[in-house]
């Protein structure tokens, strides 16, 4: 687990960004996440003899700050993208003022683009620091409705992550509300997403990114663990047998995606909800596109750079 490691190509902004992951683990917990079961991951959570639901600081804080510094004061990492296995505002690391410390180390560099994307809440701090460099900062809150279940483990907090996205458009960010992973016949029926679109809309954020949870042996177990019958059953029942790469040359990037009738029409939903009130939107083509779910969904895809 490298400090920051360049992206990927086929990924977001074609790959000319570096991911940062300044902690190792994440304290969300979530059942779908990826990022336990990828093998530098793991690696790193067994080097510090830790457990991935017990984040820990990549390196100690006044090192892991200087190393920020050092690696960004030439100004050839341009875009940072916080974090591809964790999330910024950690609750230990932001409780202890880690987090605002890290953000404002980049954003005193020559970086020219901070992407966060959170269940998290900035606070008071980080917004003034967005408030200060509002040119330099993407802040994408992930939120969506809350149907008969969630697969977060953490607490549900989703009304304080918009107002903090609220907030921090109001400083000058660009904001984008991150709908990440819908589940299909859980959090996608008009009953919910309706008054979910018009909060967003009472808040003033009016971008939507989003995309649907795919899954692996190991996250499928995990639902199987953590769910009753009835309900992992049926939302497993929704899901392809065969896994597709995301990432080229990333063999652990493989997963089950939507049969592809019942995802056609969930795009087809959530983007006529979308459309008629007006919002910004599109469909994630990295985790969501690559089975070609596109024609007669009247629904925009990401070109890569729709929230960077």
């Amino acid at each position: 687990m490298e400090l920051f490691t360049p992206g990927c190509l086929g990924t977001c902004w074609y790959g000319k960004y570096h991911y940062m992951e300044p902690f190792i683990g994440c304290a969300h917990n979530c059942l779908y996440c990826y990022a336990r079961f990828r093998r530098n991951v793991s690696a790193a959570v067994r080097e510090k003899e830790s457990d991935f639901s017990k984040p820990v600081l990549a390196m100690e804080k006044a090192a892991l700050l200087e190393e920020i510094r050092k690696q960004t004061a030439d100004g050839k990492i341009e875009i940072v993208k916080l974090c591809r296995f964790t999330d910024i505002f950690t609750p230990p690391f932001d409780a202890d003022g880690t987090s605002f410390e890290i953000l404002r180390a980049l954003a005193q560099s020559p970086v020219k683009r901070i992407i966060i994307t959170t269940k998290g809440v900035a606070s008071p701090k980080v917004l003034k620091l967005i408030a200060r460099y509002p040119g330099k900062f993407s802040y994408n809150a992930v939120a969506k409705p809350i149907g008969e279940f969630r697969l977060e483990q953490g607490p549900e907090n989703t009304r304080a992550r918009l107002e903090a996205a609220a907030q921090a458009k109001k400083a000058g960010a660009l904001v984008t509300v991150h709908m990440d992973p819908v589940l299909v016949g859980v959090e996608d029926t008009p009953e919910l997403l309706g008054p979910f679109f018009d909060g967003l809309k009472k808040l003033g954020l009016n971008r939507v990114m989003f995309s649907y949870l795919l899954v692996n042996a190991e996250i499928a177990a995990l639902i199987k663990q953590n769910l009753p019958a009835k309900q992992a059953n049926a939302l497993l029942a929704r899901y392809q047998q065969q896994e597709i790469q995301i990432l080229p040359a990333q063999d652990d990037t493989a997963y089950a995606n939507l049969l592809p009738e019942l995802k056609t029409e969930s795009v087809k939903r959530i983007s006529a909800l979308l459309a008629e009130r007006g919002f910004e939107y599109v469909l994630c083509s990295l985790k969501s596109g690559k089975d070609g779910v596109k024609a007669g969904t009247g629904c925009p895809m990401c070109d890569g750079k729709f929230y960077a």
